[in-house]
């Protein structure tokens, strides 16, 4: 993923973009301005896959909630959270390398 901000282009990994979904990069960090994180979420995302990552890791001033909490809110099973997670960072890991051409 190729991250552009008004004070500096960043190339972020997979690693990178997935310790950044999973709260262990902070954006401040990397230097990444977290609009763009979200257009890149809006981009390759479902709404339902977006929601339940920003809600499992916390993203955007969130605060991070377990499986549980979030199939009760979401009103489905735990096993559906696990899947949806699981695919959203699949589709995120996929965006950056088609961006790097690889």
């Amino acid at each position: 993923m190729y991250v552009e901000d008004d004070q500096c282009q960043v190339e972020l990994t997979a690693a990178q973009c997935e310790g950044v979904c999973q709260g262990s990069v902070g954006s401040e960090f990397l230097g990444i301005n977290m609009d763009r994180i979200r257009e890149l979420f809006a981009k390759t995302l479902t709404i339902r896959e977006e929601e339940v990552l920003i809600a499992r890791f916390g993203l955007f001033g969130t605060a991070p909630e377990t499986l549980e909490e979030l199939a009760i809110h979401s009103d489905i099973s735990v096993t559906r959270i696990q899947q949806l997670e699981a695919r959203a960072i699949r589709k995120l890991r996929a965006a950056i390398v088609n961006k790097k051409g690889g």
